[in-house]
């Protein structure tokens, strides 16, 4: 239990020695510490920032998306911006938890024009409060005890489901970082088919960068088949390749939409987080058991939001002013591979992505030790107190892997190459020392801060 729980215990207590609400709910305590990697990730980001401004130097954030600069002047992104003020009068009304129907028609285009994908507006799919809402959601609406997730998965899928009061359960990677069929099937069979909630599967893949092919999706669909398992295909990131090849969804392959939904969003593609708008397609058992989720507990996502998307989707193509910004994005991800170049990264130590915003690269040898802080909280660290530079760690996306460091391709070119000029001024290289004392100023600057507290 977190220090931030064992506190609220304690002040939930009455004279009589009775427990407010008859205590903190142990998912919800399970949860947190599922997540508590993460959380100190984003709080010595908040920490790292606030130093800088002291400083009067910009923060470079590569660890977190939260801005998006690439969509800046982007047709789509500002037809939404303009949508969402003209129907700003629907904040009058209480917004559908199924989804405006123009909204539904325009995701139910989108799968058609890009993946050949045909669902059924009305039964097929519907619009969510994002991504995370719908991984909730599920994790909620299904009984089975366990959640299955590849060795490196999103933090927030994990934490959800624990809080949800499920176990989770890894799925093993095969040594070209993709999810490995014989021990998914083996993991099946263990564990028993009908205690099973889900399994979750990113493609492009968060944090690796990987993406699977049609080939391994239909092995993937075919074992899902077999044991009745639902498959929730978070395809977040589903137009930016690196490679020329279109990332595939899963309901692109034959008997699919018995078994998976794909969930996508506004975030990544068109520059919109803050809509918080995304949708579940496939599977009509599946969407209908959202449906009723968000009816009964009344989630709903504002119309001028739903409406913003719809003018986005709409206005979407894969034409001119898209092709310019790929561009952008591709010589962001150039520059970071370049530095990492210069600084001494041998090639083997280096995971380019095939598609997306994130990828990974090995600490320098010296700082690759496991323990509490990692080794690659630590460079992390250090990147952060002495370059003004936050990255992330593979120990969000698994507790247990302390091996790689995560860039986030949200900087533009000119911000990439600051970046690797800091860590060039600070003496990073692949072969550098650990400081020393580096483990005690860690401490010292992330003690007494309570992580509950974002």
């Amino acid at each position: 239990m977190t220090d931030f729980l064992r506190h609220r215990l304690r002040h939930a207590r009455l004279d009589s020695g009775r427990v407010l609400g008859g205590g903190v709910s142990p998912h919800l305590t399970r949860g947190r510490s599922a997540g508590l990697t993460e959380s100190r990730h984003l709080v010595l980001k908040r920490l790292m920032a606030s130093r800088a401004r002291t400083r009067g130097r910009e923060f470079l954030d590569a660890g977190t998306d939260s801005t998006y600069p690439f969509f800046d002047g982007y047709g789509p992104t500002e037809s939404a911006l303009d949508a969402m003020t003209a129907s700003a009068a629907a904040a009058r009304n209480y917004p559908s938890s199924f989804g405006l129907l123009e909204l539904r028609e325009a995701m139910a285009g989108l799968l058609a024009r890009q993946f050949g994908v045909e669902v059924d507006h009305r039964t097929e799919l519907m619009i969510t409060n994002g991504a995370s809402q719908a991984f909730d959601a599920l994790s909620r609406s299904y009984a089975g005890e366990y959640v299955l997730l590849p060795e490196l998965a999103l933090s927030t899928v994990e934490s959800i489901s624990v809080g949800n009061g499920a176990a989770p359960v890894r799925v093993p990677l095969g040594p070209d970082h993709r999810l490995d069929p014989a021990a998914l099937e083996e993991t099946i069979d263990r564990l028993g088919e009908h205690r099973l909630r889900f399994l979750y599967l990113n493609s492009p893949a968060n944090p690796t960068g990987v993406v699977y092919g049609r080939g391994e999706l239909s092995r993937i669909v075919q074992i899902a088949r077999a044991h009745r398992v639902l498959v929730i295909h978070d395809h977040d990131s589903w137009f930016t390749t690196h490679q020329g090849h279109r990332s595939v969804s899963i309901l692109e392959i034959p008997g699919a939409q018995e078994i998976a939904v794909a969930v996508l969003s506004l975030s990544k593609e068109l520059g919109l987080p803050g809509l918080r708008v995304g949708a579940v397609a496939g599977c009509a058992e599946v969407v209908n058991t959202l449906r009723v989720h968000n009816s009964l507990f009344s989630v709903m996502i504002p119309e001028f939001c739903q409406r913003a998307a719809s003018e986005a989707l709409r206005r979407f193509r894969p034409d001119a002013a898209r092709e310019r910004l790929q561009k952008e994005i591709g010589s962001s991800l150039r520059v970071a591979l370049q530095g990492l170049r210069e600084l001494g990264w041998p090639e083997q130590a280096v995971l380019p992505p095939s598609a997306g915003y994130k990828f990974l690269f090995r600490p320098p040898p010296s700082f690759s030790f496991t323990g509490d802080p990692s080794g690659v909280e630590l460079f992390d660290f250090l990147l952060a107190r002495d370059a003004s530079v936050k990255l992330s760690t593979s120990r969000s996306f698994n507790h247990e892997d302390q091996g790689w460091m995560r860039i986030i391709l949200m900087q533009t070119e000119q911000r990439m190459k600051e970046l690797f000029s800091r860590l060039h001024e600070i003496g990073v290289s692949y072969t550098m020392p650990m400081p020393a004392g580096l483990v005690d100023d860690y401490r010292t600057v992330m003690s007494g801060h309570d992580l509950s507290n974002l």
